[in-house]
C-alpha cells in the first residue's frame, strides 16, 4: 500500500488547483477533509467530491468537520444545537437523532 492512501489531506479553496490536482493524480491519498474555505454551498462540494473521486477512486473518505454550534462548514443544511447543549440536555437519543439530522443533510 502507498504511503499517501494512509494520510488524510486538504485543499487550498473550494476547487482543485492544478497543482493539487497533478499531486493527488501522483499520489492519491486515502481521504480529504473539507474546511470553511473549501465550500461555497452543497452544489459546489457535490462537484468537488466528484472531481476528488474521479482523480483519486470510490474509496476516497471525504470528511468534514459539522459539530453544530458555532463549529459548521456547510452552511445550507439545517443547524444542529452545539455539542455543549447536547450534552447539556443529557439526552443520548436527541443526540443520536440530530447526528443522524446532520448526517443525512451532508450524504
Amino acid at each position: 500500500m502507498k504511503l499517501s492512501r494512509s494520510l488524510m489531506l486538504d485543499i487550498s479553496s473550494s476547487e482543485l488547483s492544478a497543482d493539487e490536482r497533478a499531486f493527488f493524480e501522483e499520489h492519491p491519498p486515502g481521504a480529504v477533509i473539507l474546511f470553511r474555505r473549501n465550500v461555497i454551498d452543497r452544489f459546489q462540494v457535490a462537484e468537488l467530491t466528484h472531481a476528488l473521486r474521479d482523480i483519486c477512486g470510490n474509496n476516497l473518505i471525504i470528511a468534514t468537520d459539522q459539530e453544530g454550534g458555532s463549529v459548521v462548514r456547510i452552511l445550507d443544511i439545517p443547524f444542529s444545537p452545539s455539542t455543549m447543549a447536547l450534552g447539556s440536555a443529557s439526552d443520548t437519543s436527541l443526540t443520536q437523532r440530530v447526528a443522524a439530522m446532520t448526517g443525512r443533510g451532508l450524504a
